[in-house]
């Protein structure tokens, strides 16, 4: 057989090949109707793409079909990796995994909830306000002033904000009287200034200084023990001041 009729023989088999899978996308046994989901470490789903998946609905399976979502995912932030894989004859397989956070910052403005950012090693990642139980409490959240987010949008993630994180991250022992992180960093190079809240107790623990994890978990248990039978019927809170000497109790004000 003389080549040029093996290459014409190819050409009609590669030609046969692409109008057979073109054409799959019009029959209608291979659309979509079901479409499945899952997060790596069976974390929530973020809400953007939970509405491009259910945009699929009526689709092809082939086509652009499977391309178009891989660009969609990609281009989410939250995302590390994936994978989306077609099921004959219905069906798209999604998985995903989503970035690791060592905190989640609540950036708030008033008494509003302006924005969230993650923190993914030294990246910020910027997190939809409708995703914010997408991570579990396990992770930290720190409210930080709109005035540190723009300080941290211009300069990155600053060695302050990466002390504080490891900080309360060394904190061993229950810390689930432990309501709200605030953060209030002015200094570049050195721990900010954290205030922690104890809602239950209408107290807060304010950091004044540089102090080891232990000794803030001990200062904790000491706020805990005095306020514990408390009751706070005037709505009051205890602000309690946290030295590298010691522990002061101040007047009680409004939160």
């Amino acid at each position: 057989m003389k080549l040029s009729h093996v290459l014409l023989s190819v050409s009609f088999l590669i030609v046969f090949l692409f109008v057979g899978y073109y054409s799959l996308q019009f029959i209608p046994t291979f659309t979509i109707t079901r479409v499945e989901v899952t997060e790596n470490e069976g974390r929530a789903v973020p809400s953007a793409i939970m509405t491009e998946l259910q945009e699929l609905s009526g689709k092809p399976l082939f086509g652009n079909t499977k391309g178009n979502l891989e660009k969609q995912i990609s281009s989410h932030p939250l995302v590390d990796t994936f994978t989306v894989r077609r099921k004959l004859p219905n069906m798209l397989k999604v998985g995903l995994k989503l970035k690791d956070m060592s905190a989640i910052l609540r950036v708030v403005e008033g008494d509003e909830e302006a924005a969230l950012i993650g923190v993914s090693g030294d990246k910020l990642v910027p997190i939809a306000l409708e995703d914010r139980d997408v991570y579990p409490d396990s992770v930290l959240r720190v409210t930080i002033t709109s005035a540190y987010a723009a300080f941290l949008d211009v300069y990155g993630v600053d060695s302050g904000l990466t002390e504080t994180i490891r900080f309360l991250d060394a904190m061993e022992g229950d810390t689930s009287l432990i309501t709200t992180v605030k953060l209030d960093n002015n200094r570049i190079d050195r721990l900010g200034k954290v205030t922690l809240e104890l809602a239950s107790l209408h107290a807060q623990v304010c950091v004044r200084e540089e102090v080891a994890p232990d000794v803030l978990k001990k200062a904790i248990d000491v706020v805990v023990e005095a306020e514990r039978s408390a009751l706070h019927l005037d709505g009051l809170w205890t602000r309690y001041d946290l030295y590298a000497s010691g522990l002061v109790r101040r007047k009680r004000r409004r939160s």
